[in-house]
């Protein structure tokens, strides 16, 4: 358990990081494609996705920075929104948390004993949140997984050499689907699943055009 919790709060950690720097790309991208002054990002927008993978990186205030990434406050209208493994783990970290590595679990205790009826039904709040996603994201996250890569929807198909022709999943890894939905060996099929998999299941960030940036300058 102990060693468990510690590979979760370092996994929640890069998790963030990671979420953070997708928010910030997302923005810059949002920025560049701008040709006139009228297309930018608004102030507040751009402000909000700013100060959004900081407050994430450190942990600090992530349910209320989730909760707004969510609904996609500070997102305009055109811009592409947060979708994928990004909302799955805005979701995680909504009602879950940042996990033992961030500010909000230094300051969780101190905030509990503030005389402040506001503060002490937020922290409440808070505790009750966390035993909720202790049942139901490890049990969610297993069915969202088993079922994705049962259903074939880009974790179960593999490319073809040379062609790169999907093809769906062997017997076997339905096997590991089922395994994985009922918690059996939860840690090495994971890892099996981890390995046999393509190489990347999420679309990758798209790359930045150098003449964008000449014509900018």
């Amino acid at each position: 358990m102990f060693i468990g919790g510690i590979v979760q709060a370092g996994l929640l950690l890069v998790a963030r990081i990671w979420l953070g720097q997708a928010v910030f790309v997302h923005q810059i991208m949002a920025m560049m494609r701008a040709t006139e002054f009228s297309e930018a990002p608004s102030v507040g927008s751009t402000l909000i996705r700013s100060v959004a993978p900081l407050l994430l990186a450190s942990g600090l205030a992530t349910r209320p920075v989730a909760l707004l990434l969510l609904f996609g406050v500070g997102r305009d209208l055109s811009e592409a929104h947060l979708a994928g493994p990004h909302a799955l783990l805005l979701v995680w970290l909504l009602i879950g948390g940042a996990g033992s590595l961030s500010l909000d679990f230094l300051l969780r205790g101190g905030l509990a004993r503030v005389p402040v009826w506001a503060v002490r039904s937020i922290s409440r709040l808070y505790a009750a949140s966390d035993a909720l996603g202790e049942l139901v994201l490890p049990l969610g996250t297993r069915v969202i997984l088993a079922i994705a890569i049962a259903a074939g929807t880009g974790f179960a198909m593999w490319p073809v050499p040379l062609t790169g022709e999907l093809v769906t999943a062997p017997w076997w890894t339905l096997l590991l689907c089922w395994a994985l939905l009922l918690g059996l060996g939860t840690r090495p099929v994971a890892l099996i699943l981890c390995a046999i998999g393509p190489q990347s299941s999420f679309p990758p960030i798209p790359p930045i055009n150098s003449n964008s940036l000449c014509s900018s300058c």
